[in-house]
């Protein structure tokens, strides 16, 4: 009897152990980050190497070449960071032709919008939503409200009379 006490209080004392542990260490709040591999964009600003939300609740795109260093000026292409949330779709964009953000000047700086796309990868509504902050080799969109980031791309879109659509993607994680 005395073994099986025994046996008894050494199990709870290790679940007291492993709740005490669990609660008192910090948990990680995000979603894990998301990996991609080096070189399978020909365009290293568009070639994704990591993603996910930082410690300010942030989500972000980690890129090989420089983040936004390629821009369009070209009326109805738009270049893109697309992330998506689980506080919706997020595009970083930049554009030539069409002024659609306060965010910045010139929208052919990146600025950023949350979007819905239709079962076409076609631009379905979009808001001025979330601000873009592009530095070194890192896109990322403040504002959101976001806590998970499932899946990123980096796009061209292309708009045309039958509306605004994903014409090339050129990464993703």
């Amino acid at each position: 009897m005395t073994k099986i006490k025994n046996i008894s209080f050494a199990l709870a004392f290790a679940a007291t152990i492993g709740a005490l542990g669990l609660y008192s260490s910090p948990t990680q709040v995000f979603a894990a980050a998301l990996n991609d591999p080096r070189g399978d964009s020909t365009n290293p600003d568009f070639d994704i190497r990591g993603a996910g939300v930082d410690d300010n609740g942030d989500p972000y795109i980690r890129v090989s070449g420089d983040a936004g260093g390629t821009t369009s000026d070209t009326e109805g292409i738009i270049f893109g960071y697309v992330f998506f949330t689980d506080a919706g779709i997020y595009a970083v964009t930049s554009h030539g032709g069409i002024e659609d953000s306060t965010e910045v000047d010139d929208d052919e700086q990146y600025h950023a919008h949350l979007v819905t796309l239709d079962e076409n990868n076609c631009v379905t509504s979009i808001e001025e939503d979330g601000n873009a902050v592009l530095h070194n080799k890192r896109v990322t969109v403040t504002g959101t409200g976001a806590t998970e980031v499932n899946q990123v791309l980096t796009v061209e879109l292309t708009a045309s009379d039958d509306g605004i659509c994903v014409t090339e993607v050129f990464d993703t994680a």
